[in-house]
């Protein structure tokens, strides 16, 4: 019976730790979807920066252009998200850390308007990323969850797209 009773305990135990182990939330739960990066718990920055360790570049199988025409891409699709939302991003300048899932849904979006930025209201940009978030789908996928810091100026002027055979 000591060994039943033993036995059943050393089970509960064990399937408690293990579930708990599994059942631990990411970081990237507890985030914001669109935060300001210079109003941000650096701690926890950190942390998603982990989570999201490969980087675009890595993710496009370090193939520059690939990479390049990728974020365009993206910033081509928020403006015109922007406008058919009567948003005016013409002039806004921003420097952006976007978070994807492997499949290219985006997760999060950090943002910091640069100082030589037109104006525009942190409700509205925060709104406006969050919305995007929800519609976009990025054209790369990877095998882990992939992450890019880089520049963002509207309008965005570029002649070449992202070629259709990469």
């Amino acid at each position: 019976m000591k060994r039943t009773i033993t036995i059943f305990c050393l089970a509960v135990v064990t399937f408690y730790t293990a579930s708990a182990q599994y059942a631990q939330p990411k970081i990237s739960d507890s985030l914001p979807r669109v935060f300001e990066l210079n109003n941000f718990d650096e701690i926890a920055f950190e942390k998603i920066k982990v989570e999201y360790e490969m980087t675009l570049l890595t993710a496009s199988k370090n193939d520059a252009e690939t990479a390049y025409y990728c974020w365009i891409h993206l910033l081509k699709h928020l403006e015109t998200f922007s406008q058919k939302r009567n948003i005016d991003l013409n002039g806004v300048k921003l420097w952006m850390y976007v978070f994807w899932q492997k499949d290219g849904t985006i997760d999060h979006v950090g943002y910091f308007l640069k100082p030589h930025s037109k104006n525009i209201e942190t409700e509205v940009i925060k709104a406006l990323l969050s919305n995007f978030c929800d519609e976009y789908k990025f054209p790369l996928k990877a095998d882990k969850n992939f992450s890019n810091y880089n520049s963002a100026n509207f309008p965005v002027n570029v002649e070449k797209t992202l070629p259709e055979n990469k």
